[in-house]
Formats: C-alpha cells, sequence, structure tokens
C-alpha cells in the first residue's frame, strides 16, 4: 500500500528548475522559476521545451531520481536539495497516519525552506 501511494507521488512530483537567461546589461531582469512536471519519466517522454530549460538551469530543486533520469540535463553539482525530503518518504507516511498535526508541521516547514530558497535564488538572477 505504502509502495502504490509513493509511486502515485512519484507521478505527480513536481520538478523545480529555477532557470535565467542573461539579460541585456541594460536590464535589471531577476531569475526566474519554471516548474516542469516530469513524473517518472525519462528525456524521450518530456516536451523539447522543458528539456531546453533543464539543460539550461542554474539550480534544480529535485528528488534524486529525476536527477538520475536526466543525467544529460541535469548536472548533479547544481542539485541543491531534494524538497520532498522528510514529507513523501517511508517514515513520513507513517507520522502522516499517526500524527497528522506533527506531518503538517513539517510540511510548512518545507515550503517556507523551499520558497525562501526560489526567492533567494530568484533575487540572484539564478534560473
Amino acid at each position: 500500500m505504502i509502495k502504490s501511494k509513493f509511486i502515485a507521488v512519484l507521478l505527480f512530483t513536481i520538478f523545480i528548475s529555477v532557470y535565467s537567461l542573461a539579460p541585456p546589461a541594460h536590464a535589471k531582469e531577476k531569475g526566474k522559476l519554471y516548474v516542469i512536471g516530469v513524473g517518472p519519466a525519462g528525456p524521450d517522454l518530456t516536451a523539447p521545451k522543458g528539456l531546453a530549460v533543464l539543460e539550461k538551469a542554474d539550480i534544480f530543486l529535485c528528488p534524486p531520481y529525476i536527477q538520475k533520469n536526466f543525467p544529460e540535463q541535469i548536472d548533479a553539482a547544481k542539485v541543491a536539495f531534494d524538497p520532498w525530503e522528510g514529507i513523501h518518504d517511508e517514515e513520513a507516511i507513517k507520522l502522516r497516519k499517526t500524527d497528522y498535526g506533527k506531518w503538517l508541521q513539517r510540511v510548512e516547514k518545507r515550503k517556507k525552506k523551499v520558497f525562501n530558497f526560489v526567492m533567494d535564488a530568484i533575487g540572484r538572477k539564478k534560473s
């Protein structure tokens, strides 16, 4: 049961890539956030535009299996962290069932970490 729920979560995993283009010298652009849904797929099932964004991205927030599925597009050194860590692993699934309030606190803490990281990266003109 846990495995099937975990697989379902993987199907809807959102891959977050913060991506920027070199702006003209006179522009004061900030970085950009791209959200690319890749699920458990690989490059052969991902839209060409999504692959192009992956290849140019500065920073990635994704689970390890995503980087492994896209080794040519996602440099492991550019993966900052897994935004789902502690939220959708087996231990977290058990916690959600036994102490939903504590699990929800964990989710809120993780959301803040991701939000703050992304806003900082955008401010530094990263993508």
